[in-house]
């Protein structure tokens, strides 16, 4: 009898798992996952045998896991010596060359190092404050990779975001300056990476192929129209339209936003509950005749006729979204000797910027006087989740059920 009943609890498991696996929306997801076996950053590494760029979509810009999967890529062996370049959506591309000459300027004590890096931080974008953590990240992890390494193999990095020399504006040209440059900020920024790109590979160094790291829709293969109609152009298509085949890019899965900002899970949820049956790996594959590249292209908020398919070349899954974790904060970066060119940014970004508050005289002296407050919020690194992650679940959980 015992044994009776258990082949009949056997028996009902199989078919309760056989109806869900039938039934269940995320069943092809879940079929397609199981039978990859290839990571992430195995993936990545795997597209330089085929192409001289690739592109990863970076997720939200404050999320730091991404930036351990970035320089994993970075710091493996086949990257520095196939590649050996990165490029990036962050920092204005006339920190170069004083960044690489830092880059690459071995044994520098460690306050030395710690300066130069805030002092890049501090003049890393058109905007008065970058409070994004992984960038100072970034630059001290490179730093540390080079040292080790003979110079002949020292990564490079070419921030390529709209040129800014903060010493060099004014209330004068400030507006006049900042405002062209981002009405044609894509282009702007493919051009350079182009031109650099093309320097690169005229040159005599071995590094002849790069990683490119562009944040949402500058990652797009094509143009998108917005809510009136209006079609926009990004980074990344203009580096198809360069150099065709020789370009892949790839989405670094994370989380889309709605017309009010707010988080949303793609497909409703379905991908996310589909990693999490089958265990949340670290994956990559290509797009093309998968269930995840034949749906519909909800990353982009607004009416488009596109599949995942048919913007992305490949896909990347590191870490769900209860493990990836919002850091912001830049330790050191508002002191005394500072905050006279914090003000002074802070009034010309008012010109220009409409979330920016344009402050009166008198406020500005009272925030001198007492700086604390300010010092605490912009040096203290933090780390949280999202802060929609409890509502999130829920919905991706919906699916498991």
């Amino acid at each position: 009898m015992k044994q009776f009943n258990l082949i009949l609890a056997c028996a009902i498991l199989f078919w309760t798992n056989f109806s869900f696996a039938q039934t269940n929306p995320i069943s092809p997801y879940v079929k397609f996952l199981n039978n990859q076996t290839t990571s992430a950053k195995e993936y990545i590494l795997g597209l330089f045998k085929t192409h001289d760029i690739v592109v990863i979509c970076e997720r939200d810009h404050r999320e730091f896991t991404q930036y351990d999967l970035l320089l994993n890529i970075i710091e493996d062996k086949r990257f520095i010596n196939e590649a050996g370049n990165v490029f990036t959506e962050l920092g204005v591309s006339n920190l170069n060359p004083a960044l690489n000459s830092f880059l690459h300027t071995m044994n520098l004590p460690e306050q030395e190092q710690q300066r130069q890096i805030l002092t890049f931080h501090r003049n890393m974008d058109p905007t008065v404050l970058w409070e994004k953590y992984s960038y100072t990240y970034l630059l001290q992890n490179l730093y540390n990779l080079n040292n080790k390494l003979p110079i002949e193999d020292a990564i490079s990095l070419y921030p390529s975001n709209i040129p800014l020399d903060w010493s060099k504006v004014d209330s004068s040209n400030y507006k006049q300056i900042v405002l062209p440059l981002l009405r044609s900020r894509d282009s702007i920024v493919a051009a350079q990476v182009i031109e650099q790109f093309d320097e690169i590979n005229r040159s005599s160094t071995k590094h002849k192929k790069a990683l490119v790291i562009m944040n949402y829709r500058h990652a797009f293969n094509k143009e998108f129209a917005v809510k009136s109609g209006q079609k926009i152009s990004n980074v990344t298509e203009y580096l198809f339209k360069r150099y065709g085949n020789r370009v892949a890019n790839v989405y670094l899965y994370g989380l889309a936003y709605d017309e009010k900002e707010n988080s949303v899970l793609l497909q409703k949820g379905k991908w996310d509950a589909a990693f999490k049956v089958t265990g949340n790996k670290s994956i990559g594959f290509n797009f093309i005749n998968t269930p995840f590249g034949k749906d519909s292209f909800d990353l982009w908020l607004f009416q488009n006729p596109y599949s995942y398919q048919d913007v992305f070349t490949g896909f990347i899954f590191y870490k769900p979204i209860e493990d990836q974790k919002l850091v912001t904060g830049i330790p050191g970066f508002l002191d005394s000797s500072f905050i006279d060119e914090f003000f002074r940014r802070y009034q010309l970004c008012s010109m220009v910027f409409p979330n920016v508050r344009h402050f009166s005289q008198e406020e500005i002296a009272n925030f001198k006087r007492d700086p604390s407050g300010w010092q605490k919020d912009i040096n203290t690194k933090r780390e949280q989740s999202y802060p929609e992650i409890d509502s999130l679940l829920k919905i991706r959980d919906q699916w498991l059920k």
